[in-house]
């Protein structure tokens, strides 16, 4: 442990994982009594937590500052429609997998998938792909 010119430790100690639990409510001013005294005692000899106590402290600050920000769109409503629109199967797809797990095995070996199963699970149309992307 490093001691400063101000006595305070620049270097965890084992009261800081004690500070570290009480920090949240030490930052939202909802500590009273001992807890407050106790992490009062500990930011006045702990430099390394006094350092992250004050930049927490700082960017709260800075977010608090910051101007709320509306979407210029509700995007809620098409999320919902999307979420809500029925799902359009595949071609010679059946149930949830895909039509080629349930292809024949090829002539080269069991378990094999044909090289006409493996192209039935390429695009037909380009521009499925491209609208896919796209959402």
């Amino acid at each position: 442990m490093t001691v400063t010119d101000r006595g305070m430790t620049t270097k965890r100690t084992p009261g800081c994982e004690a500070f570290e639990a009480l920090l949240p409510d030490y930052l939202d001013g909802a500590l009273g009594g001992d807890e407050l005294a106790a992490a009062g005692a500990h930011l006045e000899s702990c430099a390394a937590c006094a350092a992250v106590t004050r930049g927490l402290k700082s960017v709260r600050d800075e977010a608090r500052s910051l101007r709320v920000l509306e979407p210029a769109v509700d995007l809620w409503a098409g999320i919902e429609r999307r979420i809500a629109a029925p799902v359009v199967p595949f071609p010679g797809a059946t149930g949830s997998a895909p039509a080629a797990a349930h292809a024949p095995a090829s002539p080269d070996g069991p378990g094999d998938r044909s090289l006409q199963s493996l192209q039935s699970l390429r695009p037909r149309r380009p521009w499925l792909a491209a609208a896919a992307l796209l959402l």
